[in-house]
């Protein structure tokens, strides 16, 4: 998922947050490169992004040989590059 400036046009008719349903300026929609259309509020950036860390954190799997607790710091991050 890439965020791009004033490549695209904003769509007719459509003037809020995909996720929200806020209407707001449309110069303050982050717009997806591969599906230009979709506009997301910088509030609902922020959730998503969390909700995305919860995922990931979720379903990452620690190297085989790990300590329980290296493994614990890793499935919540601390052990990123």
């Amino acid at each position: 998922m890439t965020a791009v400036g004033r490549e695209f046009p904003p769509p007719s008719g459509v003037s809020g947050c995909w996720c929200c349903g806020d209407r707001t300026v449309q110069a303050s929609l982050l717009r997806l490169s591969e599906h230009p259309e979709v506009g997301v509020c910088f509030r609902c950036v922020k959730f998503l992004e969390r909700r995305e860390r919860e995922i990931e954190r979720q379903t990452r799997a620690a190297p085989i040989g790990w300590s329980f607790w290296k493994r614990v710091l890793f499935r919540l991050g601390f052990d990123r590059c």
